[in-house]
């Protein structure tokens, strides 16, 4: 996902799923909606920056600066949203001290520059699909038990000559 997330970035891409046609914007916000939902399960979850890279952090006075980090700083997922460029944006705390806040940082960067993000997207994606999976099949069998009710109140409305005239 991060590979196909900096390859598009920027552009719209419009998706068929079963649920219809959404745009990629419509997609990373569902997926965004489904971290922040999940970012509980994943507490435990440390994130360690592999290599030396230069990140935005939000400061103490509450003021945006890149920052170059050296490596090996660990940080917890705190949050995420949508951003204007570079879709999903997670915003990650660092464990140790420092002097700004926290650090922000897209999918396709974390993905190159953080030890275990892959794996941690991956379950966060699996547990997404599992859910709208279930979600599906429930609308189906709501479908099926709503259209079960309705030749019923038919039937009883109108008997054999429903639809006759």
């Amino acid at each position: 996902m991060a590979a196909a997330n900096a390859a598009l970035r920027g552009k719209k891409v419009v998706v068929m799923s079963a649920d219809g046609v959404k745009t990629s914007n419509e997609l990373e916000e569902e997926l965004c909606q489904h971290i922040l939902e999940t970012i509980e399960n994943f507490k435990e979850v440390i994130f360690t920056l592999n290599q030396p890279v230069t990140v935005t952090v939000k400061k103490r006075n509450d003021r945006f600066a890149k920052v170059p980090l050296i490596g090996d700083e660990k940080f917890r997922l705190t949050n995420a949203y949508v951003g204007k460029r570079d879709g999903v944006i997670l915003v990650m705390k660092p464990l140790a001290g420092s002097d700004y806040r926290h650090m922000e940082m897209n999918t396709a960067d974390a993905a190159r520059y953080l030890d275990d993000y892959t794996a941690f997207e991956t379950k966060v994606v699996l547990s997404y699909s599992k859910e709208a999976q279930a979600d599906k099949e429930e609308r189906i069998r709501q479908d099926a038990i709503d259209a079960a009710s309705l030749e019923e109140r038919q039937q009883a409305a109108y008997g054999e000559n429903y639809g006759s005239w």
